[in-house]
């Protein structure tokens, strides 16, 4: 009894002690996140989207040759450049030179050389004929794709994953290590670089679902897995204008790594050009809206 009492009488252990609070973000750091969320708010907006991936995983094991016994060199890479008219509520409208499309969800139609809108399947691998239709490379053709057809595979394939400009950079303010503003006029020019987390998640070429490239040229990224091991830095550079609005995003991300025993590298540029805030309205055409609503053939090609 007395073992117990004393027991009783004893303090209580003390409680851990609470974790500090993170330390306040800076102004630059405050101003993106709140024209971030002036741009998240928006019921529409512009953006003009450029994508450039350079670099990628270790070659094949087995690789074919040229004629002299060497791997042939890959094609440059090059940009994909588009325009979306992105309306809360509303399918999306993407252009790019001669090509529209249209997307709702998982879906996304594209207007033929014909002027017919046709639903995009990626298992179909529609290649089309520079702006739509079957040609070389596309469904039941047996040669292979020309540039002019890969270059709209790519086009259609980033039009169909990409994250518009409001998901991309949602947390934003949380993936950055370092900001400084200077003054341009009355705009406001911020640069600064990356967390390594927030630069590894910039550099995947991962799109809305996760499941394809967003604006990229291949699918997911070495480094998120099969024993591969990989470091990533980055910088952006941003403007507001005096309103506080988000006018461009930009940047750069550089990731180093191992797969097994062969190192590799991968580039990524992207720059957001935002215009239009809450000022963009576009009337989706009867028989785009048709062709959204219909049920695809094959669901398993669409995504």
């Amino acid at each position: 009894m007395l073992t117990l009492a004393l027991l009783l009488l004893q303090d209580p252990a003390p409680a851990a002690a609470p974790a500090p609070p993170p330390p306040p973000a800076s102004p630059e750091v405050m101003s993106i996140r709140t024209a971030c969320a002036k741009l998240a708010e928006a019921v529409s907006y512009t953006v003009q989207q450029t994508t450039l991936d350079e670099g990628g995983g270790p070659p094949a094991a087995a690789a074919p040759t040229g004629g002299e016994g060497t791997p042939p060199a890959p094609p440059a890479p090059t940009p994909v450049v588009f325009t979306a008219q992105v309306q809360k509520g509303k399918p999306t409208r993407f252009t790019q030179d001669k090509m529209e499309a249209w997307r709702e969800g998982e879906a996304l139609v594209y207007r033929t050389a014909e002027g017919a809108w046709e639903r995009y399947a990626r298992g179909r691998g529609q290649g089309g004929g520079g702006q739509g239709g079957s040609a070389q490379g596309g469904a039941g053709g047996g040669a292979e794709p020309d540039a002019e057809a890969m270059r709209t595979m790519r086009l259609r394939m980033s039009m169909s994953t990409t994250q518009m400009a409001h998901e991309m950079l949602a947390g934003l303010d949380a993936k950055i290590a370092m900001a400084a503003a200077t003054k341009d006029g009355a705009k406001t020019v911020i640069t600064g670089s990356f967390t390594p987390e927030g630069a590894a998640s910039f550099g995947r070429r991962m799109g809305r679902s996760g499941r394809g490239p967003g604006g990229g040229q291949g699918g997911q990224a070495p480094g998120a897995g099969g024993g591969a091991t990989s470091t990533s830095t980055g910088t952006f550079r941003c403007i507001l204008s005096a309103e506080g609005n988000l006018e461009l995003f930009a940047f750069d991300t550089l990731t180093k790594g191992t797969f097994g025993d062969q190192p590799f590298e991968r580039k990524r540029h992207v720059e957001l050009r935002v215009s239009a805030i809450g000022a963009t309205v576009v009337e989706v055409p009867a028989d785009a809206a048709a062709k959204l609503a219909e049920k695809p053939r094959d669901p398993a090609q669409e995504f």
